[in-house]
């Protein structure tokens, strides 16, 4: 489980690092692809930090380190939420922060 989580979070992070948002979108939930499309720095390198559970093992919040595009050369802590969807780990925004994001 942790396996599979983590490479499709790689694969995630990886497509954006190379500049491909259209493939970085297929790990996106259906229900958070518009808030993925939102305007945000290029990613340049990532590290996955952690992973927190769920019960059940259904959800996770992903912690990673994130190199931003950013006049100054910040690395920014990022936490990012994860769900089964269909089988597949897909990234997605909590309907508790939706709100929030928009």
């Amino acid at each position: 489980m942790d396996a599979a989580l983590r490479e499709r979070v790689r694969l995630f992070y990886q497509a954006q690092v190379a500049g491909k948002l259209d493939e970085a979108a297929k790990y996106v939930a259906e229900d958070s692809k518009d808030l993925f499309a939102k305007p945000r720095g290029a990613v340049r390198k990532f590290e996955v930090t952690g992973v927190t559970w769920s019960e059940g093992f259904t959800q996770a919040k992903v912690a990673a380190d994130l190199d931003v595009a950013h006049p100054q050369g910040l690395i920014f802590p990022e936490g990012s939420f994860w769900k089964l969807e269909k089988g597949q780990w897909v990234w997605w925004i909590p309907a508790e922060y939706r709100k929030k994001a928009k």
